[in-house]
């Protein structure tokens, strides 16, 4: 929904909501994701169709759409977005990385995990610096750090990954 979207969003105020729905025919394997108006009426319901359909033929070949077969919508997905200008982050006014505890994972050897440190933030303060190995959770992601590598935050709040050689 709408409002689970932005409530992942650190400063929602300005944020853009694009919705789509992946919409394929009655059993048929291959599905669209099609843009969706966000309170559709039997107009707006007819527009999304066709435009599925329009679409459907345009990558699958003309006649390759089954419209008696009927339709599925399989989702429907709202996802909030903000653009941010450089430096205009809240880079000083962000969030220190909070180590939430330890995780074996496989990067190289299947059969020995390496402990990695886990941390945790919303939107990141600038000047942080975390080695490898590490997981940071943000919301929406997990940005992970491999072992050797290093991750640094700009004044921005942007964090970078820089991956070193074992």
């Amino acid at each position: 929904t709408d409002a689970s979207a932005l409530e992942a969003m650190p400063d929602p105020e300005d944020a853009v909501i694009e919705r789509t729905a992946s919409v394929r025919y009655a059993g048929q394997a291959h599905h669209l994701d099609i843009p969706l108006d966000p309170n559709p009426d039997a107009d707006a319901v007819s527009r999304f169709l066709a435009r599925f359909e329009t679409e459907y033929e345009t990558l699958f070949g003309k006649g390759a759409g089954f419209r008696e077969a009927g339709f599925e919508i399989l989702s429907v997905r709202s996802v909030a977005s903000r653009h941010t200008e450089v430096g205009g982050g809240r880079g000083s006014g962000g969030d220190p990385f909070v180590q939430t505890g330890t995780r074996g994972v496989i990067f190289d050897y299947p059969h020995a995990p390496d402990e990695t440190a886990v941390y945790s933030c919303r939107w990141p303060a600038g000047g942080q610096q975390l080695a490898g190995p590490a997981l940071i959770n943000l919301p929406g992601c997990v940005l992970v750090v491999p072992p050797g590598g290093s991750a640094t935050t700009d004044d921005a709040g942007n964090i970078h990954v820089k991956v070193g050689t074992k």
